[in-house]
């Protein structure tokens, strides 16, 4: 994999990470969950440049990144109540670390 896109996928993941955590305080839940969803045709597109990258992504995230599903479960997410999203959030926050350590494995 390309170095450039290693980092930037490195960046991204990290950012997703914090945006998430953040978003475990009730006030920021919405805000934090728009972030994350706002970077996903970014990270799409980028994902293009790496067919293997990409396999990993879908099959770890599922419809958390599939395009015909990804807006509607985000926005399901964002408005769960904060005891049920803490949880869910922390689900997705464990597959994008998990995601983090492969994107630093492959070569």
């Amino acid at each position: 994999m390309e170095t450039e896109l290693r980092a930037w996928l490195i960046d991204t993941l990290d950012f997703m990470i914090e945006q998430l955590n953040q978003a475990k305080q009730p006030s920021e839940q919405a805000i934090a969950v728009d972030a994350v969803q706002g970077l996903l045709p970014y990270l799409r597109a980028r994902l293009k440049e790496d067919a293997v990258m990409a396999t990993h992504f879908a099959l770890a995230l599922g419809d958390w990144v599939e395009p015909g599903h990804s807006k509607r479960v985000w926005r399901e997410l964002a408005n769960k109540p904060a005891d049920i999203f803490v949880g869910e959030v922390d689900d997705i926050i464990e597959q994008l670390t998990a995601l983090r350590d492969v994107v630093r494995a492959v070569r």
